[in-house]
């Protein structure tokens, strides 16, 4: 039909080309036109909602805050939006590991899923003592309201510069970039 097959790998050209005949050619073809999607409609609930979720004999918590992102597709709003968590990041390890030493790891991500713009996502997490979580939520929230209105600071975008720039030159060894970009 009109799928496309993108295969990035050490490989001979001459090596795959018979196997991709045998497994690919071997699929059945129909001509029903060009493939669509379709929007299913989902959506974050109104305001805010908790999850407790118990298991395990552990005394400790696990914590994910997620929000719609709310982001289009141009691909420039995307890569300030994951440039912004980055820092965040920083802030946030720095705050709750450092400073506090509340956690061994703090993460947020920006996720986004084309070709439907309305399900971007940006998430927290981290770890902690179930008595320490909420306070933590608290100094998240008020991290990214700082953040929010003072914005990163000279050097904090000079260490996601570079580590923007050695994720690029790594990357550009990788497979994986070029997999992704295809």
């Amino acid at each position: 039909s009109d799928f496309r097959f993108h295969f990035v790998g050490a490989f001979e050209v001459d090596t795959i080309l018979p196997l991709l005949a045998r497994y690919l050619g071997g699929l059945p073809a129909r001509d029903d036109g060009p493939s669509t999607y379709g929007d299913t409609d989902v959506f974050f609930p109104p305001g805010k909602t908790l999850e407790f979720v118990r298991a395990g004999l552990e005394s400790k918590a696990h914590t994910t805050m997620t929000w719609p992102a709310r982001t289009s597709l141009d691909e420039m709003e995307m890569f300030v939006m994951r440039r912004a968590t980055d820092v965040l990041e920083i802030r946030l390890r720095e705050l709750l590991r450092e400073e506090l030493g509340s956690t061994y790891s703090a993460g947020i991500g920006y996720n986004y899923a084309p070709p439907f713009p309305k399900y971007s996502t940006t998430a927290v997490w981290f770890g902690s003592a179930p008595e320490n979580a909420s306070r933590m939520v608290d100094l998240v929230f008020d991290e990214i309201t700082r953040f929010k209105t003072e914005g990163p600071t000279v050097e904090e975008v000079a260490t996601v510069q570079e580590l923007e720039r050695r994720t690029v030159e790594k990357r550009l060894k990788e497979n994986g970039y070029w997999l992704a970009s295809l």
